[in-house]
């Protein structure tokens, strides 16, 4: 299956070859480029549209699977992994127990900034960043305070890599 860019100009005629699986996923054969992500994300706001590789996407299973055998809900996987919170054992039926998050008494607002665990399918020179926000909705003020964050991650990261090299 093809995938075309509706924008139909010379330089902007791109092709992404994509997969369909018997189960009706689809996977990526070729990595996204930024400008398809542009397209995707901000003209035609279709989410459903990122996809991975097919490594990836069997990753991404292996991954989900262990974590349902382990943890209560991925979400309370989330709120262990990425804002610390405790953890304790429930018994989720009579034969097996998991991990449950340990909600706090007091509810407050934090975010997470950090790499996406599984990212889609996207060019070498792109990473996949995900901001987490409990309690209340992401405001453009804390989008703008991610994108900062996220320029000073990437150019600590740049001048580490020069270091070491």
């Amino acid at each position: 299956m093809n995938c075309y860019d509706d924008d139909n100009t010379e330089n902007n005629k791109r092709v992404m070859t994509t997969t369909l699986l018997t189960d009706g996923r689809v996977l990526a054969t070729t990595p996204f480029s930024w400008e398809q992500l542009v397209d995707i994300i901000s003209i035609k706001q279709d989410l459903s549209l990122l996809t991975r590789s097919t490594e990836q996407q069997l990753v991404y299973n292996q991954q989900m699977n262990q974590l349902k055998k382990e943890w209560i809900s991925i979400s309370d996987y989330i709120l262990h992994s990425k804002f610390s919170f405790e953890k304790t054992r429930m018994n989720k039926n009579n034969d097996d127990s998991y991990w449950k998050a340990i909600h706090p008494k007091q509810q407050q607002t934090q975010t997470c900034l950090t790499r996406n665990d599984f990212p889609y399918y996207l060019e070498p020179n792109i990473q996949h960043w995900i901001y987490w926000k409990l309690y209340q909705n992401i405001s453009e003020e804390d989008i703008v305070e991610a994108k900062k964050e996220l320029t000073t991650n990437i150019t600590m990261m740049s001048n580490y890599n020069r270091i070491v090299e």
